[in-house]
């Protein structure tokens, strides 16, 4: 496993971002985050159940000499042994959507959702698929899914993965996703909110596109379009359905903060949920803040899901909502 020297971390990663997180979190953990910065992050993927099955996959890999391990806490998850991205990417397997490479954290906000069969489910700002095949998949391609994303040259990436994993439950919409809400209130049964975010949870000095257009305040910018986007996820649910909003960011602004300014305002009565994903362990994997700095939010933020950088995982947050 590829592995810079520590002085490239505070070289290239943006020195206000570090300092965030020097506030946030204990000194342990910010060390195992400035750590996973400087390490090059294993490749991981998910079956496809629309197309294939565990066993022709895992043939295929073994007859093709891929080294990989099953992921426990993740069904239908991968991790590559060694640095086979690229080559496993020119499979008949990949080529062919039988397989998805995606972040193992990216894969958990849909597993909090939790959609069943035959449900009605949101995916705003859906680009460029990567949840909205994985949702398609596990409710079998019954029910209706709309996804929903803004921008032109993202959502034509997401038709593209849409068709290529063979998903035709979902109906893709090119619109701002507080407009298209507007008439879908109390419609969906679930909604997933993977909000447009600073990214700071991306951070690996191997990828200059993860922190190379990261700027100051560029958390505050993101949480008052997280919030608007939020509102909209909550009126389009029904009563009692769920909404899971996520992000790839690990400060408190675009997290904690969005969810707790909903509930300070009383404008949607609201429920936070505990998130149970069997055998998810680690010291990568922390509860949300109730305190962050001077903020002080709601004790009903411990339940959300905090995942920090590893050598496998991207920094995340995840809640669950309950509409009551």
């Amino acid at each position: 496993m590829a592995m810079r020297p520590i002085g490239d971390v505070y070289k290239l990663i943006p020195g206000d971002a570090l300092a965030v997180f020097k506030e946030l979190f204990s000194p342990v953990q910010y060390d195992k985050i400035i750590q996973s910065f400087r390490i090059e992050r294993r490749t991981t993927f998910r079956l496809n159940t629309l197309k294939s099955t565990k066993r022709e996959v895992m043939d295929y890999l073994r007859n093709n000499k891929f080294k990989f391990q099953e992921i426990n806490f993740i069904d239908n998850a991968f991790i590559l042994e060694k640095k086979d991205g690229i080559k496993l990417l020119k499979t008949d397997l990949a080529v062919s959507g039988k397989i998805y490479l995606q972040t193992l954290s990216s894969m958990l906000p849909p597993i909090a959702l939790g959609a069943e069969q035959n449900e009605r489910i949101l995916d705003l700002a859906s680009a460029p698929g990567s949840k909205t095949t994985q949702i398609a998949a596990l409710m079998n391609n019954t029910g209706i899914i709309d996804a929903v994303e803004p921008n032109f040259i993202r959502i034509e990436r997401l038709r593209h993965n849409i068709n290529l994993l063979g998903v035709t439950n979902t109906t893709v919409t090119q619109a701002d996703g507080n407009k298209f809400c507007v008439e879908k209130a109390n419609y969906y049964d679930r909604v997933l909110l993977d909000a447009p975010c600073s990214g700071d949870g991306r951070f690996n000095i191997y990828d200059r596109k993860s922190y190379g257009n990261w700027r100051k305040n560029m958390a505050e910018r993101c949480s008052n379009i997280q919030k608007k986007l939020l509102r909209s996820a909550l009126t389009s649910v029904k009563p009692g359905g769920t909404v899971v909003y996520s992000t790839c960011a690990i400060n408190d602004v675009e997290n904690e903060g969005v969810v707790n300014s909903i509930l300070e305002s009383g404008d949607f009565k609201i429920e936070i949920e505990n998130i149970n994903i069997p055998r998810l362990e680690g010291d990568y994997v922390t509860e949300g803040l109730a305190r962050a700095k001077e903020n002080k939010y709601s004790r009903d933020m411990r339940k959300c899901l905090r995942i920090l950088p590893s050598n496998i995982m991207e920094g995340f947050f995840v809640c669950k909502i309950k509409k009551v």
